[in-house]
């Protein structure tokens, strides 16, 4: 894995027959062509595999046609399979621009310190708009994923890591892995472009989106997180009571000006009032006596 440019996309595919082929075609159109383009078919019912098979001629382009085994095994074959210096997986359903890896390579190569790469997502389908990632902290990653699945890893980091975990089965497993990266001391650069498209799919929910999860399944897929790195977790969340904490007693005095003026100058008579109340009581109390 010496040489740095060199790349592979892991393209994993599941009933995905409309929409495998542009995924395909857009691995194949890059301004920087990648080393390897890898399709993993997981056992697909309806015509994906044929589609798929129309590109495989291309040189680059390698099939792999296997029974249907879920998402967490596909994308971990997909990085035993991955022999370059990068590794950037794609979902059948998205796709990228045709500058993307050129752009992601000449930012790593900028700073010669980073083991994953991301951008903004241009979303596309049944809704439009773009959403904004930000540079990396650990801290709002912990608690808020803003990172989408297509990014440049480093491929001995992401053979180090054990991939993706089968806990993470039900959704988040792009999430969790990222984790494990920083945890394992990655370094990670944001690109403030929107070089990634991600499909919204018409009934309103993409497979494996932390957005769309019910509230019970999203509680126990962080459950399951946060039991997969637990020291982590207990360090963050100390910080961030504390930080929720310093933005509430910030919040208050801006918002709501007149109830701080109020409670500060209540806070004498309270105490007179209170120290007359303990000195009627000790009146009785000796009076009784």
């Amino acid at each position: 894995m010496a040489d740095f440019t060199r790349l592979s996309i892991i393209i994993p595919c599941y009933n995905y027959a409309d929409f495998v082929s542009k995924a395909i075609s857009s691995a194949l159109k890059q301004s920087h062509k990648p080393a390897k383009i890898i399709i993993i078919n997981d056992g697909s019912t309806d015509n994906s595999l044929e589609e798929i098979n129309k590109l495989k001629d291309n040189s680059l382009v390698e099939v792999i046609d296997k029974p249907n085994e879920g998402v967490i095994a596909t994308k971990n074959l997909g990085i035993s399979l991955s022999k370059t210096y990068w590794t950037m997986f794609l979902d059948a359903d998205d796709y990228i621009d045709e500058d993307t890896l050129k752009i992601m390579l000449r930012s790593v190569k900028s700073d010669g310190m980073v083991d994953v790469t991301y951008s903004d997502m241009r979303l596309f389908g049944a809704a439009s708009d773009i959403f904004r990632a930000r540079p990396f902290q650990p801290y709002g990653f912990l608690f808020q994923n803003f990172i989408n699945n297509t990014t440049l890893i480093n491929t001995t980091m992401l053979k180090r890591s054990g991939g993706y975990k089968q806990e993470m089965s039900d959704g988040l497993e792009d999430w969790e892995l990222y984790i494990t990266l920083f945890e394992q001391g990655a370094r990670f650069r944001y690109i403030s472009q929107a070089l990634v498209w991600y499909r919204q799919h018409a009934s309103g929910q993409n497979s494996r989106n932390q957005e769309t999860l019910d509230s019970e399944r999203s509680q126990t897929l962080l459950s399951h997180l946060k039991a997969l790195h637990p020291r982590l977790y207990k360090r963050y969340g100390k910080k961030q009571r504390i930080l929720r904490s310093l933005v509430m007693l910030t919040y208050i005095p801006v918002r709501h000006p007149g109830v701080v003026l109020v409670v500060c100058r209540s806070i004498p008579s309270a105490i007179i009032q209170g120290l007359r109340h303990i000195l009627h009581n000790v009146k009785i109390y000796l009076n009784s006596k």
